[in-house]
This record gives structure tokens, sequence and C-alpha cells, in this order.
């Protein structure tokens, strides 16, 4: 009599995608192509953003022998490397501007933002460039598209800063922040430090325009925030300026709060390290 094998291509959908929610993240992409229905279900995790419980860090780059459009995904805890076919744009004309809960957020070369998940392959349009307080979007002499970026200073409240499309993103950018996984909706809050002055803005997933910060009492024009970190445990997040304070930040409320806890801890130029 033969032996009764069960057929694992049978399982339902919901529950291939449960299983698959709790395996390393090489194993997730060695299931995705088991079979079908195993595909099916890989490509449900992605569809409906189920969180991916490995929180093993992973390399992300972009190989010159791929197509623009592909990414290598490296394991270093396995020793394992996956290649990712990413939604448009290519992943290769993209600036990697910050990362947080497996996903990266990348800005195009319109200087536009994405939240970009690799593994799920999912991607959410954050607010554009032009949703900046300071920056607006102008038609130069030649009919091409460009940004203005304006600064800070009182003494030249009008003064401009003409950039190309894709150039802006390199200046501006400093670093971004996920606090949340996009999973949890409007809470998911996207902080966004800009290099000027280490201006600080936010967005929640949803907004069409970004929420700029103003300095508080305790952060002065040219000693902006430099650095940033989340905490879950008091849903605050914690801020590094250039002169090496420490604040929270509670984006909790109808409108942000900033508190300074720790001034001026070190006198280095270099308060991030």
């Amino acid at each position: 009599m033969e032996a009764a094998y069960p057929d694992w291509s049978a399982l339902p959908e919901d529950l291939i995608a449960l299983v698959l929610r709790v395996l390393d993240i090489p194993d997730l992409f060695r299931a995705g192509a088991v079979c079908t229905s195993w595909y099916a279900a890989f490509s449900a995790v992605s569809r409906v953003r189920i969180p991916v419980t490995d929180a093993s860090p992973c390399l992300l780059y972009s190989c010159a022998g791929d197509s623009a459009d592909t990414a290598t995904f490296y394991s270093p805890s396995a020793g394992a490397a996956f290649k990712v076919r990413l939604p448009a744009p290519a992943f290769r004309s993209r600036y990697v501007v910050g990362s947080g809960h497996g996903w990266v957020v990348t800005a195009d070369e319109e200087s536009n933002l994405q939240l970009l998940n690799p593994l799920t392959t999912a991607q959410l349009d954050l607010p554009p460039v032009t949703g900046l307080h300071h920056v607006e979007s102008f038609t130069d002499e030649q009919g091409r598209s460009m940004y203005n970026l304006y600064g800070d200073d009182p003494w030249l409240p009008d003064f401009a800063m003409p950039f190309k499309p894709k150039n802006l993103r390199l200046f501006l950018y400093h670093r971004a922040y996920v606090a949340c996984r996009p999973s949890a909706g409007a809470a998911c809050v996207v902080l966004l430090l800009c290099r000027q002055n280490g201006e600080l803005n936010f967005a929640r997933l949803g907004d069409d325009r970004w929420t700029h910060v103003a300095e508080s009492e305790f952060v002065r024009q040219g000693s902006g925030y430099r650095g940033a970190a989340y905490n879950d445990k008091d849903g605050l997040l914690y801020l590094v300026s250039s002169n090496s304070s420490i604040y929270t930040l509670d984006l909790n409320g109808p409108s942000p709060v900033v508190k300074c806890i720790v001034k001026h801890c070190s006198r280095y130029d270099d308060p991030i390290r």
C-alpha cells in the first residue's frame, strides 16, 4: 500500500500566508518558488502588506550586470542572496534616503519620495517634494521643469536656489526615518530631515503635504537636527541636534511638541558619533 502524503499545495491561501510571515527571509523567498499556490500566497503577503516577523538586517544593492529595475537582497545571517525585481521607477535611478521596519525610503529622479518594501515589492507614494514648505516648481526659459529651494534667512526671505529635479534630492534630503510599519495606516509616520539647517518635516500615510516642525526655543538657526530614532515603548521620536542636545518629539497630539531633555552633551562637531 502506497504511503499517503499531504498535498501542501492544497492549503488555503490565508493559511499559507500565515506560515510565510513567520519564516526567515531566505526561506520566505524559497517558499514563493515552491508551486503556483505558494507563489500566490507570497503575492498575497505583498498585496495586503502582512508584516514579516524576521527582523535580521539585510543588504540591498544594485549590481551593474543586472537590469536597472533589479536589486540584490543579501541576508548576512543566512549567507544567501536573492534577485528582486522592483516596481518603477527603476531602483538604480533612485536615491536611498533612509530605511526602517523592512521598508526603504527612496527619491526618484523628480525628487519625489516613496516607501518601498524590497521583500514584498509593495510601494507607497509619500507627499511630493513640492509638498515641503520651502520648495516650489517652475519652468525655466528653455521650458524645462525646475525647483526653487528657499532658505530660512530672515534677511533674504525671497532668496531661492534653483535645482534640476534629479539634483534637488542630493542636496535637500539628509535622512528619512520610518517610525512604524505602514500596515499601521495613518499611525505610520515618516520623519524627514533636510540638509540646509537640519530642518524637520513629517508626513503620515495619506497626507498630501509635509508638515514642517518649526524651530523650538532650544533649536536656533544653524543648529538644527542631525539624527533621530523612534521609541515604540513611549511613542516618542528622539532627536539629536548639531550642538549635541537631545530632544523628544511627540506627534500623538493635535500639534507637534518638542522638548529638550539633554543640553549640549558633547562639544565635538559630530554629535551623531
